[in-house]
């Protein structure tokens, strides 16, 4: 867009993203009386993502936040929010990670995915615990096992 129209930047349908996913809910009332119902619920869910394409001539896209050795990025071909650093092991054939002289870990000093900020399972609770026209309805949500956290330990970890 021309600089003369006034135009400093404009919102754009920047790529495409398949998604697949699946999701159950499961409940129950274990308790059924005159007086007292107790409703429970358990709602899991799983998606993944890959991105086919981004805008024109853009392979790799920077997403807001991150840290001074992480980043997330949408790559063409990857998932919308994998997880990159530089700051990753050295490994062998074997997957080990390798010491330098001095006994530290050798850090590789090229961009490596270690994760995704998606999680790997979503889930929910309810529970409506009820006596005659009172009711009480405690929620909690969880983001299971994204793996991250294990890896970015592993990232930081000292030679112990």
């Amino acid at each position: 867009m021309p600089t003369e129209s006034g135009v400093a930047a404009r919102w754009i349908n920047a790529g495409n993203i398949q998604n697949s996913g699946i999701e159950a809910l499961i409940t129950a009332t274990p308790i059924e009386t005159r007086d007292w119902t107790w409703d429970l619920s358990i709602n899991l869910t799983r998606n993944r993502n890959k991105i086919i394409e981004l805008a024109p001539g853009v392979e790799r896209y920077k997403l807001n936040g991150g840290g001074s050795d992480t980043e997330a990025w949408a790559t063409v071909g990857g998932a919308y929010g994998d997880i990159y650093t530089s700051y990753a092991f050295t490994r062998n054939e074997k997957g080990e990670k390798i010491l330098n002289q001095d006994g530290s870990w050798r850090r590789s000093g090229t961009s490596e995915k270690v994760g995704s900020i998606q999680p790997k399972l979503l889930a929910g609770f309810n529970s409506t615990l009820s006596w005659k026209n009172l009711a009480s309805n405690p929620n909690s949500n969880a983001n299971c096992f994204s793996g991250f956290s294990e890896r970015l330990r592993n990232l930081s970890e000292s030679n112990l």
